[in-house]
């Protein structure tokens, strides 16, 4: 497992999830003989054992083709394999034609110590590791020499039930006039696994002929499931003026992809014209779905045109995103001559659907020459659902003032939020025109959630900063509008301060880590939502909803217990003598003392019970 998910634990869907996913993996792989593979390995081995390791991954591919031999799996010792190498040629043939090619239901796993160890069988990918690379000659710079790596370092094409294990793929240069697509993997019709697997430094290129999509895999009529992996630092290019670029980690087409447990950091998508998703592009009926995954400090970046969707982009396809966090991603359009515009620094929807729950958008930024729309989300002609989710401290910039949607823009586009919080998202430079959420042309539904602190400081206390909706398409209900003057209607708004735990934490900055808006006893979003709109059991934090907090006064809808408003739920003030978590010393709790009288409970405890009989407060 990556470093930084050992000491993670995943939520109860991602945990289930998991385990979904490694059964599959182990059912489609699971029968058949093994080889093995060992760049330490003398010449001539045969891969039936550690002591006659194949030398190179190629040898052992083309001995698990022939059906005769019932390969099911090869295990790999740490190394350095490419695709360009085998007992045949075994100091290269520099083709960059030749990738490794999986074929039926093969399963790779890398990450063992091989020859010289005491035990060659032992097993720890991050110990071990074991590195597929594109690097054909060896000769790759920081920035530059990459023309002479591998078109494709991994070739699922036709694949069924294969799986990647364990292995990092590196340094694929995608840039040929009909190959500018999935640079580390390509799949196209196949069926691939990918567990616990390191995606780095994959680039998809190219001046001219054909869209740059997928810089580390690229999947079209296909079915994709990642668990447990890190896409960092892969990069879709395209240098002309004519076509876009998408995806800088993962592009999809047609295709079923699932994410589990990853982290997508530092990808990249550039063009000189419409740069899509700088992690994630996804088209053409796509159905993605991301599970407790990690979207940090991707870019999209465009010198010419639009720039849509720092971490994920969305046509035409169908999304599910479950307890993830969007942090510090950017859409940016920028150009000396040419004003650029940035939308979604988070996440581009056209022409899609996209249910979000318990999300986290932290510190994304549209930013522009001309017009910067959807600090977090931006929308179009789309259909959104968002439950229990927190957008923070996102912002639009722009030099030309035209900031809309700090936290969402949409347009022509459906959207509903229930039991989320919209907080500190603004514009840079201060904007009187910019707002938190800026919505038109259908109907959005706003219940349980809170709306404060954003737009510009001169304005963040008036109801426009938070909103901008035409009268009636937006139906507001159970929710706290800073500025709140009852011209959006509804029941049970008001504009209350909901009393954050520390909204911009110690830093000052809000949308950072340290930031804390959780309530607090006396809020007056605590027993004051909506029970009837609620969905799911639990909140942002993992923790049960439906908590009643005896000292607050029911002023929400539904048989107690009344929901709170925003995605955390107030778990009530605690007591030292509460044993049984409701909130109030009572005679539950004194019967517990009674039961255990003498140990550990005396006279002491009794009287100390007693002084705290009542709501806790």
């Amino acid at each position: 497992m990556p470093p930084h998910l050992r000491s993670k634990t995943h939520g109860p869907i991602a945990s289930i999830a998991v385990l979904s996913a490694v059964l599959c993996a182990a059912t489609a792989s699971g029968g058949g003989s093994t080889l093995f593979v060992d760049d330490d390995a003398p010449p001539g081995g045969d891969g039936r054992s550690w002591d006659t390791a194949h030398r190179f991954l190629q040898d052992a591919l083309t001995a698990a083709s022939d059906p005769d031999r019932g390969v099911g799996h090869i295990r790999i010792a740490e190394g350095v394999y490419r695709p360009d190498r085998s007992e045949a040629n075994p100091a290269g043939t520099a083709n960059r034609t030749v990738s490794f090619r999986l074929t039926g239901g093969i399963a790779l796993v890398g990450g063992y110590a091989g020859l010289g160890a005491a035990d060659p069988g032992a097993r720890d990918p991050a110990l071990f590791p074991t590195i597929l690379s594109g690097d054909l000659l060896g000769n790759d710079e920081p920035d530059a020499m990459y023309e002479d790596n591998s078109l494709h370092v991994v070739n699922a094409n036709g694949a069924r039930a294969a799986s990647l294990d364990g292995l990092t793929i590196t340094a694929g240069f995608a840039d040929g006039p009909d190959d500018a697509r999935g640079a580390g993997i390509i799949v196209v019709d196949g069926v691939l696994d990918l567990i616990d697997c390191t995606l780095a430094g994959n680039r998809a290129i190219f001046d001219g002929g054909q869209h740059a999509r997928g810089g580390a895999v690229w999947a079209q009529g296909s079915d994709l499931l990642a668990t447990d992996c890190v896409f960092s630092g892969n990069h879709a290019r395209r240098g002309d003026d004519t076509h876009p670029a998408g995806g800088g980690a993962v592009a999809a087409s047609a295709s079923t992809v699932t994410a589990i447990g990853c982290l997508f950091e530092a990808n990249r998508t550039n063009a000189l014209e419409d740069g899509k998703g700088g992690a994630v592009w996804a088209a053409t009926g796509t159905d993605l779905t991301l599970v407790d995954c990690r979207f940090e400090s991707n870019r999209v970046f465009t010198s010419n045109e639009q720039a849509e969707g720092g971490a994920v982009f969305l046509s035409s396809a169908t999304a599910t995103i479950t307890e993830c966090t969007f942090r510090a991603n950017e859409a940016c359009g920028s150009s000396p001559d040419v004003d650029g515009d940035g939308f979604g620094g988070a996440l581009f929807m056209f022409n899609s659907t996209a249910a979000l729950d318990r999300c986290r958008f932290l510190g994304n930024a549209a930013c522009a020459d001309k017009a910067a729309f959807g600090g977090a989300i931006h929308q179009i002609d789309s259909s959104l659902d968002l439950v229990s989710c927190l957008l923070s401290g996102n912002l639009v910039e722009s030099s030309d003032i035209l900031e809309q949607g700090a936290a969402l823009y949409a347009r022509n586009a459906l959207t509903t939020a229930v039991n989320c919080t919209f907080v500190a998202n603004g514009s840079l430079p201060l904007n009187f025109r910019d707002n938190g959420i800026s919505h038109a042309g259908q109907i959005m539904s706003l219940a349980n959630c809170i709306l404060w602190d954003n737009g510009s400081d001169d304005r963040q206390s008036t109801q426009d900063a938070q909103i901008d909706a035409p009268p009636g398409e937006v139906v507001v209900s159970h929710t706290i509008v800073q500025g709140w003057d009852g011209t959006l209607g509804g029941i049970g708004n008001h504009g209350r301060d909901p009393g954050f735990a520390d909204a911009d934490g110690g830093d000052d900055i809000p949308g950072t880590a340290d930031d804390d808006v959780r309530l607090t006893s006396g809020s007056p979003a605590i027993d004051a939502g909506d029970n009837s709109v609620a969905s799911g059991t639990l909140d942002l934090d993992g923790n049960s909803r439906f908590v009643d907090d005896p000292a607050t006064a029911d002023t929400g809808t539904g048989t107690a217990p009344i929901i709170d408003m925003g995605p955390y739920e107030f778990p009530g003030a605690a007591c030292d003598w509460d044993l049984d978590g409701d909130s109030e010393v009572g005679f539950t709790d004194l019967l517990q003392v009674l039961a255990a009288w003498g140990a550990p409970y005396g006279f002491a405890d009794l009287v100390a019970l007693l002084a705290q009989w009542g709501v806790c407060r």
